[in-house]
């Protein structure tokens, strides 16, 4: 495994704090107008681009615990739209971060499958916004609820676990904190992510 000093908020994790709010959105999914882009959690950075930020170190030594731990590829799917075109109320709640330095996703999470137990790299964040490294402990990230829960989907934010939330139900968390997602129901789990930093 790499360096046990990359994980180490592994051992710290109840000790992560969020928030949670609602910002009334109509949006459905078929209107998001998402560009998706199958991803996984194990080989996810390109071998013909490293990433090559200071970021990039701890993602691959939670690839590396996921690897040690018998975690297949297949199970970690998830589709991603790391650029996309902000419209309507989406555009409306990411407005919310114009004063901030910030990077805008969509995420699917498909039925089958999970977001492994994980703190944010933010390493496309980092790269895209020049984030030094004195700043990075103070990033945060943002999810809003596209979809109305549904049976067999889940969130855990450090030592809390969240279903039954309504569309446009939003979660935030510091960026060490720990994390995932799972989806063992039969609709997809769709969230617009806002990596930020205020500045």
């Amino acid at each position: 495994m790499s360096d046990i000093k990359q994980l180490q908020s592994f051992i710290n994790w109840r000790d992560g704090k969020y928030e949670k709010y609602h910002f009334d959105i109509t949006v459905t999914e078929n209107e998001l107008g998402a560009n998706w882009k199958e991803t996984f959690m194990i080989d996810e950075v390109p071998k013909d681009d490293a990433w090559e930020v200071f970021s990039t170190e701890k993602k691959i030594a939670l690839e590396d615990l996921y690897i040690e731990h018998g975690v297949t590829k297949e199970c970690t799917r998830h589709y991603m739209d790391i650029t996309p075109n902000l419209q309507g109320d989406i555009k409306r709640f990411a407005d919310k971060f114009a004063h901030t330095k910030h990077h805008c996703t969509f995420l699917k999470l498909t039925p089958g499958c999970c977001l492994m137990w994980h703190y944010d790299s933010f390493s496309a964040f980092v790269k895209f916004q020049n984030i030094d490294m004195a700043d990075y402990g103070k990033v945060k990230r943002a999810a809003i609820m596209i979809n109305d829960w549904n049976f067999g989907q889940t969130i855990q934010l450090g030592d809390h676990v969240f279903g039954h939330w309504k569309k446009g139900d939003v979660y935030t968390w510091q960026g060490d904190m720990w994390h995932g997602a799972g989806n063992f129901g039969l609709s997809n789990l769709v969230c617009f992510q806002v990596t930020y930093l205020d500045v």
